[in-house]
């Protein structure tokens, strides 16, 4: 799950040392329960972990990234509802693009928790904003199109913070998130352009699978 490099030491007879993996926790040859019999628990307020310098990030940052992750999360929840409603109605293609749209930005979660991980934070999965449930397709569309503009506007100010606190490895993340969404935008709106010059009806011809 996680990408980024963690630093954690591991019994070896007398002499400790460290173990280095790029994939966290999970990707030590010993297992969940044998690292939770050697070591205490990671306070992430804490700025060392047996001598070991666990970065400490922005605050603001942090904190707004999190704002971010509740985002993800909340559009995470809308765009799988709507998904399977149109699963419900017959309209597959219509499923798979809500359902691909749904991923990515489970995959934008996760990059958020790393960082957030990564800069001595601790990633809040428990807040949700509004969910906007349309009831048919083109409010669908519409209520996805607002979540993505919000979404847009609110990686451009986190991209700006980053830069003004230094901070250029998280821009560069929120950057290439940013143009996910873009890209998302991008999709809705050519949807919602076929219905206009499709109408309605046909368009849902084309999307039966």
């Amino acid at each position: 799950m996680f990408s980024q490099k963690w630093f954690l030491p591991v019994k070896s007879g007398k002499k400790d040392e460290f173990a280095k993996s790029k994939k966290g926790i999970k990707s030590l040859d010993m297992g969940v329960s044998n690292w939770y019999s050697q070591f205490e628990f990671i306070n992430y307020k804490n700025s060392f972990l047996k001598g070991v310098f666990l970065m400490k990030g922005n605050e603001k940052l942090i904190e707004v990234l999190n704002d971010l992750l509740a985002d993800e999360l909340t559009a995470i929840n809308q765009y799988i509802v709507h998904g399977e409603m149109c699963a419900d109605w017959g309209y597959g293609k219509l499923h798979e693009h809500f359902e691909q749209r749904s991923i990515q930005e489970m995959k934008h979660a996760e990059t958020l928790i790393e960082r957030i991980l990564f800069l001595g934070g601790l990633p809040v999965v428990s807040k949700l904003k509004d969910i906007h449930i349309g009831g048919e397709i083109p409010e669908q569309l519409e209520n996805d199109r607002k979540a993505e503009l919000g979404a847009i506007e609110a990686y451009n100010q986190a991209i700006k913070l980053a830069g003004e606190v230094n901070d250029f490895a998280t821009r560069d993340i929120l950057t290439s998130i940013l143009n996910d969404e873009d890209r998302h935008m991008d999709e809705i709106e050519a949807l919602q352009d076929q219905i206009s010059h499709m109408t309605l009806p046909i368009f849902l011809t084309t999307k039966v699978e």
